[in-house]
């Protein structure tokens, strides 16, 4: 008898943890700054520089690019001071292998800056930091048994059909342009008070070893003039093209493709001619998740009428991820430092979270931010954090990952100092699980034990008690399924109805 073997290496659905990292620092305000009189708003972007996982030990390390905007106590002129705020997370990953694949993404969920002093700001930072650990797996499996009629080995042998993430693949793309602004309100002498740049992947084609991505960066960004008051708002995009290099990859393969930014810089400048540009320059890491669709030849099932046989299983799993939303309505009250006669700008962070199979309440921490225009013409800004949860109409069948986002968001202010913003809390829930399927990885016959012949009549009349199948009447009787097919003109795939009356015959040896 000869097993006809094959491997399959592919990597299971990523396990998701998060840590929230709180960092802060205090800045001097450059001797070329007047002092502060009172602070108008703080920008940050967070990039995550570096991340290394060894030895089963993860390490990232990354930083808070701050820009704080504030008055100064010479005529209220507005000034900015830069600052960075480092981070640094390690942590053991319990279980990992040196074939598995880590992968992390950090975003910012709040930046808040106060005074000391005049001549001190104190800056903190709350950033979450989310890794994923992809589980590469190696099953060895049976293909087909080849086997002499004296061994009188039966085999069923199907075709599996499975979903598998066959590789992870990352590269980091770079864009970097000026574009011409036409704006007369906006010019080298005014501050960016607020900048944001989506990566949005439009087109996925794969190429032989090779993946292309195309897309477009959108921004957005603010500006303030130097009376401290809200100049304009500009909005582009960037397009982008990026190839990927893949071994392996495949025609009809499934690509899921995630940004994390690592670089987010805008700058203006004003010309001698009076033409004002704005220069940029973007960076991200591109994350390529491979999923793959495989038609496995497998033995399912085999066994031997003449001889004892001890087979070795294994269980090929097959990824899967359902998805459901739970949207939540949130109105929420923010204070000012003064009435305001106009909304700006308006922005929500929600947080990733974790679901837990069995509970069907979700919720997470959302951070609002505003930027409003007072009675004078000039900006201020403001921000709260908020928990929101939810319930699913039905419970979680897995563990699973959800992922805060929102919509609808609005704003509407009085003339007592208060901001109402409401929006919708959406909650993405992706259940993520498994679904094994065993097959047979290995047998052998046992030809120093014979099975004993069958001294009962060689047909017997058998009323099924319950729905079976040939082969699992087959085996039960130590024979044939060709035979019980043969005898009651069926196919030897057919499902056997409960109560009918079937033969079954033996097989002579």
């Amino acid at each position: 008898m000869e097993i006809i073997k094959n491997r399959l290496r592919h990597y299971g659905e990523a396990i998701i943890d998060t840590d929230t990292i709180d960092e802060g620092i205090v800045v001097i305000v450059p001797d070329v700054n007047p002092d502060a009189l009172q602070i108008i708003g703080t920008e940050g972007s967070v990039y995550l520089q570096e991340k290394s996982c060894t030895g089963g030990v993860f390490k990232a390390v990354g930083s808070v690019n701050c820009v704080v905007c504030y008055l100064s106590t010479e005529g209220k002129q507005p000034h900015t001071v830069s600052a960075s705020i480092p981070f640094t997370l390690t942590k053991e990953i319990n279980g990992m292998t040196e074939d598995d694949r880590m992968a992390a993404s950090v975003r910012l969920l709040s930046v808040t800056s106060s005074m000391v002093n005049p001549r001190k700001l104190s800056l903190k930072a709350q950033m979450q930091l989310t890794e994923r650990l992809y589980k590469c797996g190696s099953v060895e499996y049976a293909e087909n048994i080849v086997s002499s009629g004296d061994d009188m080995v039966n085999c069923l042998s199907e075709k599996i059909n499975i979903e598998t993430i066959s590789d992870i693949v990352e590269k980091r793309v770079v864009l970097s342009d000026e574009i011409r602004l036409n704006d007369e309100k906006i010019d080298g002498s005014c501050l960016i008070l607020k900048k944001s740049a989506d990566w949005v992947c439009e087109d996925v084609k794969v190429l032989p070893n090779k993946i292309m991505l195309r897309g477009r960066v959108d921004t957005t960004a603010l500006f303030m003039n130097g009376q401290g008051e809200f100049a304009g708002k500009n909005k582009f995009s960037v397009p982008f093209s990026q190839i990927v290099e893949c071994d392996g990859v495949m025609s009809d393969d499934e690509i899921d493709v995630t940004f994390a930014p690592a670089r987010e810089e805008i700058e203006l400048f004003t010309s001698s001619e009076g033409v004002t540009t704005m220069t940029f320059a973007f960076a991200a890491a591109t994350e390529c998740v491979i999923r793959r669709r495989l038609e496995l030849d497998t033995v399912k099932d085999a066994y031997s009428t003449r001889w004892e046989m001890k087979d070795s299983r294994t269980s090929v799993t097959t990824a899967l991820t359902e998805k459901r939303l739970v949207t939540v309505p949130v109105k929420e009250s923010l204070s000012l430092d003064a009435p305001a006669t106009g909304v700006i700008d308006i922005s929500v962070t929600g947080c990733n979270m974790a679901v837990k199979r069995g509970e069907s309440t979700v919720g997470g921490n959302y951070y609002i931010s505003i930027i409003c225009r007072d009675g004078d013409g000039a900006v201020m800004c403001c921000g709260k954090k908020t928990y929101v949860d939810g319930v699913s109409p039905t419970p979680f069948e897995f563990d699973g990952w959800c992922s805060g986002s929102f919509s609808d968001a609005s704003c509407e202010i009085n003339g007592e100092g208060e901001a109402v913003v409401t929006f919708n809390a959406i909650f993405t829930c992706s259940e993520g699980h498994t679904a094994p399927i065993e097959i047979v990885s290995g047998c052998e016959l046992d030809k120093a034990h014979a099975k004993e012949p069958r001294s009962k009549a060689s047909l017997i009349i058998k009323q099924t008690d319950k729905s079976e199948n040939v082969w699992q009447i087959a085996k039960a009787y130590n024979t044939s399924p060709t035979v019980i097919a043969s005898a009651n003109h069926m196919g030897p795939d057919e499902t056997v109805a409960a109560g009918r009356l079937i033969l079954i015959p033996f097989v002579n040896r």
